[in-house]
C-alpha cells in the first residue's frame, strides 16, 4: 500500500504515466460538496486508466458514481489517498476476506469475525488517525473478535458498543489497514 498526498487530477496523472492497476481510496471526514457527513471515494484503475468511481457515506448510501463522483473528487484539492495494487487473479484484497456489502454490515459486526491488521502503517499516518481509531487498531492482532475489542476498549457488549466499534473498523478496512478474516 502507498499514501499520497495530492489532488486527483495529479495523482490520477501520475498514475496513468506508470499504467497503475489498483484501488485509490480516501475519507473524506469533511464529505463533499453539498454532502456535510464523512463518506469515503474509491477509484479504482486498470492500466492507469480509470474503470470506476464512487463515493458513499458510512452507512454504505452512494452518493455519486462515474464522472460525477470525478467531478466531486476534482474539487476538492489534495487529499491524503491510499493505493492499494491489485493482487491475485484481480483481486484487490488477499482472498481470505470478507467483503462488507451495505445491507450486512450492522449484523456483521455482532459476530466472531477478527479484524487483521494487512500492512505496516508508518507513524505519519496514525498521527492522522482519530483517537478512537488508533484505540481500535492497537487492539487489532488477527485473534481478537470485534465483540472481545469493544469488551477490552469498553467494559461491554452491548449491541450498541459492538456496533461503534464495527463502524470504525469499517473505517479502518476501507482505509486498507486491516481486512475482516471470516
Amino acid at each position: 500500500m502507498q499514501t499520497y498526498i495530492l489532488d486527483l487530477k495529479t495523482l490520477l496523472t501520475l498514475l496513468e504515466e506508470v499504467e497503475q492497476n489498483g484501488r485509490l481510496s480516501t475519507i473524506l471526514l469533511s464529505g463533499i460538496p453539498g454532502i456535510k457527513e464523512r463518506c469515503q471515494a474509491k477509484v479504482d484503475l486498470q492500466e492507469g486508466k480509470i474503470v470506476f468511481c464512487q463515493i458513499e457515506g458510512r452507512d454504505g448510501h452512494v452518493f455519486a458514481t462515474g464522472n460525477q463522483a470525478l467531478q466531486l473528487l476534482s474539487q476538492l484539492g489534495p487529499q491524503e489517498w491510499q493505493l492499494v495494487e491489485i493482487l491475485q487473479s484481480g483481486s484487490l484484497l488477499p482472498a481470505n476476506t470478507v467483503q462488507i456489502s451495505p445491507k450486512n454490515r450492522r449484523n456483521l459486526y455482532t459476530s466472531d469475525l477478527v479484524p487483521q491488521r494487512i500492512t505496516f502503517i508508518d507513524q505519519r499516518t496514525l498521527n492522522r488517525l482519530p483517537l478512537r481509531h488508533k484505540h481500535v487498531l492497537n487492539l487489532v492482532d488477527g485473534t481478537r473478535s470485534v465483540g472481545r475489542i469493544a469488551a477490552i476498549l469498553f467494559s461491554s457488549t452491548d449491541g450498541q458498543i459492538i456496533q461503534q466499534v464495527g463502524e470504525i473498523l469499517q473505517e479502518l478496512e476501507a482505509m486498507k489497514m486491516i481486512v475482516i478474516k471470516s
